[in-house]
């Protein structure tokens, strides 16, 4: 059963070493994404399954960025 995220210093935590999450969308469909943090650089390295598209965000850019599909 998936974990959910529910602080920024929990998703940091479990993207430290890079796993794959999901955003659940309407109707149970689901956005798959490969997430990890970088501690040195304070980003977050994305790959969006969708899209096959690569974001590399800070925490406040990941609060506000709108995703795709």
């Amino acid at each position: 059963m998936p974990t959910r995220i529910t602080s920024m210093e929990q998703l940091k935590a479990e993207a430290e070493q890079g796993a794959e999450f999901f955003i659940l969308l309407n109707h149970g469909s689901r956005s798959s994404k490969d997430i990890m943090w970088d501690g040195d650089a304070k980003k977050f390295h994305i790959f969006n399954h969708i899209d096959q598209t690569v974001q590399h965000l800070t925490k406040r850019q990941l609060m506000v960025k709108k995703y795709p599909g």
